[in-house]
């Protein structure tokens, strides 16, 4: 629910979900909050004091979610943050489920009374030993329960368990609300938010679960991990019984950040590149060895030592040589690792990620995209998201272009924060020896959410974009489609839409041109476009070859015939696309007068298909669907 942070405290309910319960409760308070929330900030003191002060008790299990604004720790694990969301059907901050459906509301509504209440009246048919360990490296985390059922649950049940970061300190706020300490933060759920089948459900029954998971990147302090651990029946969201194992720390403060990594260039249309790595050794403890490695969309790890001594606070520099990729959007992970002083108790600032894109491979027109296949962004497109959150430009299924079809981009201007830019490039197009005119046509649908001025531009380079030009600029209620404001996500209908054009005329010529769609949120409501349409129309020539050639039938199992009639001998050539843009079929038949040619189509799937022909003089577009 877009600005409302706080949800109202709800009646009491008591819940044990059992026949027979024969055992003490541990309390579970799962909280969601975020480091942009106001509410939060004021609440959160006084929660977490309460917590402290009864951890024989109760514990606190904090998921950061992803509005009203920025938090880092939600970016860390959205999926399984979003199942929890998702589960309890969470749509304020901060709010709070104790074991499941006992509570639901604000901090504030946990009170002494109510936990001493809960804790002494609500007994539980399990009891749960929890216990967690890590291998020599401290790359590994192993949780271990013993449960016990002590009575006759109800239910379908799981163990869900949750890697934990007891606390966490930042020095300057990592959100806007002044927050600098967080308590109980999940970290990772293990194996996975779908949990462990419980299968001790007689009185009596014992069973054991051992798990053990890799040590996610993004923990801030080893020191700190630690296993919240619940019995839950997550149709009814009955939790039964929690467990704590607490942090088991020791290690010694041995600590190498990455402070930054340069020479990444967001856009790469040749080449290598050479990131420069900047090291800090914030810690006591001198560092004289290390190993900086890198990795390509998860695969195989490139390693580079470093030798050298830093003392603490002192700097060094690292640069990686002749970094490359393929055609596309690419995620970069950069760490270091084999510290000769000890383990990094840090793991969270020696991992630096950034995304990078390669265009190398310029298309010829047109460029149809309709976003019907489900891969996004659509194949040799780029999505630069210069915050990394996946929040800007994703694909939908439910609105298309003046409903045409069920499927757009849309960029969520309603859950991202005023100023971001988020930009969507159209695959590199080759518009050498094209002549007469060209333009990009695009269906938008846009509603405010009250008047805020969210901004859509289209910008064009030549240069691989060391350079931009804007052709199309439109915010606020000039891009807006729908008179007046919506405070609830704007989804278009199919009257909801207006058709752009950007004339691209002067480009013709160039070898490889540069089209992106840049949008700039000033935090409003969702933006939709779709029927991008690149082409290049060669004016006279353009017209006559359209009066010369008939395509039929547009409705095919598979064979589709061209008419075509000629006043004078053209080469004649037959590309077909599919309904990404790939060139998927290509016919040459050398200089002819015309006649009847067959494509066949047989052997492709169900779907559009575009089919360009080509003379030596024009090129025209046919669109084609194969139904079988």
């Amino acid at each position: 629910m877009k600005k409302i942070y706080s949800i109202a405290a709800l009646s009491l309910t008591l819940v044990t979900g059992t026949a027979l319960a024969q055992s003490q409760r541990f309390i579970l308070a799962e909280e969601f909050t975020q480091a942009s929330c106001g509410p939060c900030a004021a609440q959160n003191p006084a929660f977490n004091t309460i917590l402290d002060a009864n951890t024989t008790k109760i514990i606190g299990l904090k998921y950061q979610v992803w509005w009203p604004g920025f938090d880092p720790m939600y970016n860390h694990n959205k999926t399984e943050v979003n199942t929890r969301v998702a589960l309890y059907g969470v749509t304020g901050v901060p709010n709070v489920r104790v074991d499941g459906t006992a509570y639901a509301g604000a901090p504030n509504g946990v009170t002494q009374s109510f936990i001493d209440n809960r804790y002494t009246n609500v007994t539980s048919p399990f009891t749960i030993a929890a216990t967690h360990s890590f291998n020599a490296a401290y790359t590994q985390m192993t949780i271990n329960a013993d449960i016990t059922c002590t009575g006759t649950p109800i239910g379908t049940l799981v163990l869900q368990t949750a890697m934990i970061e007891r606390e966490i300190n930042f020095t300057t706020p990592p959100g806007t609300n002044g927050e600098l300490d967080f308590y109980g933060v999940m970290k990772k759920m293990v194996p996975d938010d779908q949990g462990t089948a419980v299968t001790a459900i007689s009185a009596g029954a014992t069973q054991n679960v051992s798990l053990t998971v890799d040590i996610p990147w993004y923990v801030y302090n080893l020191n700190q991990l630690a296993a919240v651990l619940f019995i839950q029946d997550n149709a009814s969201k009955v939790v039964h019984q929690a467990a704590y194992s607490a942090p088991i720390a020791g290690l010694p403060a041995v600590d190498m950040q990455i402070t930054t990594v340069t020479g990444i260039p967001s856009l790469i249309c040749t080449g290598t590149f050479s990131p420069v790595v900047t090291l800090k050794n914030n810690a006591a403890a001198t560092i004289t060895s290390c190993n900086v490695n890198y990795q390509i969309d998860g695969g195989a790890i490139i390693s580079q030592p470093w030798t050298g001594s830093l003392a603490q606070n002192a700097t060094a520099q690292v640069t990686i040589n002749n970094v490359s990729a393929s055609n596309g959007t690419h995620a970069l992970h950069i760490f270091t690792s084999d510290l000769d002083a000890g383990i990094d108790i840090a793991p969270v600032n020696h991992n630096f990620n950034k995304n990078f894109s390669y265009s190398i491979t310029a298309t010829l027109p047109p460029v149809v995209e309709g976003f019907a296949a489900s891969v996004f962004p659509p194949v040799d497109w780029i999505v630069n998201d210069n915050n990394s959150d996946g929040i800007g430009w994703s694909r939908v299924t439910n609105a298309g272009g003046f409903g045409n079809s069920a499927q757009s981009a849309k960029m969520d201007f309603y859950n991202s924060t005023n100023g971001r830019i988020d930009e969507l490039f159209i695959k590199k197009i080759d518009f050498q020896g094209l002549t007469g005119s060209a333009s990009l046509d695009f269906s938008v649908a846009y509603r405010q959410y009250a008047a805020e001025n969210d901004r859509l531009e289209v910008f064009v380079s030549t240069n691989c974009g060391t350079s931009w030009t804007s052709l199309f600029n439109k915010a606020g209620t000039a891009l807006s489609t729908v008179p007046g404001g919506q405070t609830n996500a704007f989804v278009p209908t199919a009257a909801q839409w207006r058709a752009e054009n950007v004339d691209l005329t002067s480009y013709l010529g160039q070898a490889e041109v540069l089209v992106k769609f840049k949008a700039t949120s000033n935090y409003g409501n969702n933006m939709y476009i779709d029927d991008i349409n690149l082409n290049v129309t060669t004016s006279i020539a353009e017209a006559q070859l359209e009066n010369a050639i008939k395509v039929y039938p547009t409705l095919t199992s598979g064979l589709v015939t061209i008419d075509a009639n000629f006043t004078k001998e053209e080469n004649l050539k037959v590309v077909v696309y599919n309904a990404v843009g790939q060139e998927i079929s290509s016919n040459v038949y050398g200089k002819t007068l015309g006649g009847q040619f067959i494509v066949d189509l047989s052997t492709f799937a169900n779907g559009n298909y575009s089919v360009r022909i080509f003379t030596d003089a024009a090129s025209v577009v046919k669109s084609i669907s194969v139904s079988k």
